[in-house]
């Protein structure tokens, strides 16, 4: 199989493409084409050829399918892009569309749970409404711009498009400096462990969250490329999520994180989720059948990210 990947520099990508096999023929393309070469090189991977998205320009590329890759995995970045979410997510969009020139191409696009708007105090089901608020805020933005580039895509009901709504992901790959829950918490872990035991602060509010891992992410996928083409969209989930509280606990007896709880208010740039997860099962009509829990993938990815800080590392 001939697999383009759009936003081949993205953390996320690097750990799915290091996954296929070298019976497929990977197209990369990035703004750091040298960089993703390098990579390639490293992993030991042969069969594979990366682009700067320059070489698009004036070339025409035939491919089986199509993983378009690009986003923001940086909760502080959205705080700066604002609406320029819209822009960039179009713009790649663009770009991957491009290859669907053959009618049997298949092209997945990397969404986002967000897509649902909505306040998700309680998880997604099967058929669930696509509601925002008449009143748009930038918390909205994000999952907004998934959400128009879906209903594009379905506009296009003649070819086989996927989107493939990603709620929380984590890997041992990832950079700690990320502003999200759980990196916070195994960069408290790295802290506690090293020049300071202060103990991780905390607020009271219940939040329950599904951390899907490379390993799962990538049967997903391939899942979708080994299935007969189809337009629509599909949760990831994984064989169970974890509420905050228990997460805490866990990393307590795991690593000996030390935490305490106080009253603040919470705050995020695309708005709370106390239940930010999918009971939206289709996915197993497609032969996905998800290997890990939430707190088991974490446990994975974990053990193999600490394992690089020594005591005593700020950071």
């Amino acid at each position: 199989m001939k697999i383009a990947i759009v936003g081949a520099n993205s953390q996320i990508a690097k750990d799915i493409i290091t996954r296929f096999s070298d019976e497929h023929a990977l197209l990369l393309f990035s703004r750091k084409a040298q960089e993703v070469k390098s990579y390639m090189d490293d992993m030991g991977f042969t069969n594979y050829l990366s682009f700067n998205y320059k070489a698009l320009e004036g070339r025409q590329f035939y491919v089986d399918a199509v993983i378009n890759f690009v986003g923001v995995g940086d909760p502080a970045k959205l705080g700066v892009m604002k609406d320029g979410i819209f822009d960039l997510t179009k713009k790649y969009d663009d770009i991957a569309l491009k290859f669907m020139r053959r009618p049997n191409t298949k092209y997945i696009f990397i969404s986002s749970g967000a897509a649902y708007g909505g306040t998700f105090d309680r998880p997604v089901r099967y058929g669930e409404k696509i509601t925002y608020p008449q009143e748009i805020t930038s918390q909205h933005y994000y999952g907004l711009a998934k959400w128009l580039a879906e209903v594009r895509h379905r506009v296009l009901f003649e070819k086989h498009i996927v989107d493939l709504r990603v709620f929380n992901y984590v890997s041992h790959t990832q950079s700690l400096e990320l502003k999200f829950m759980l990196t916070e918490l195994l960069r408290a872990i790295i802290r506690q462990r090293g020049i300071d035991a202060t103990p991780y602060a905390v607020d009271y509010t219940d939040l329950w969250r599904d951390y899907i891992g490379p390993d799962d992410l990538f049967q997903m996928l391939d899942c979708i490329l080994a299935a007969p083409g189809f337009n629509g969209a599909v949760d990831a989930y994984t064989k169970a999520p974890i509420d905050k509280h228990t997460l805490l606990e866990e990393l307590h007896k795991r690593y000996g994180l030390h935490f305490a709880y106080i009253e603040r208010i919470v705050q995020a740039p695309t708005g709370v989720k106390p239940k930010y997860y999918s009971e939206n099962y289709a996915a197993a009509k497609l032969g996905y059948q998800p290997q890990l829990t939430s707190l088991e993938t974490i446990f994975k990815e974990a053990d193999q990210l600490l394992a690089r800080y020594d005591p005593g590392s700020e950071s």
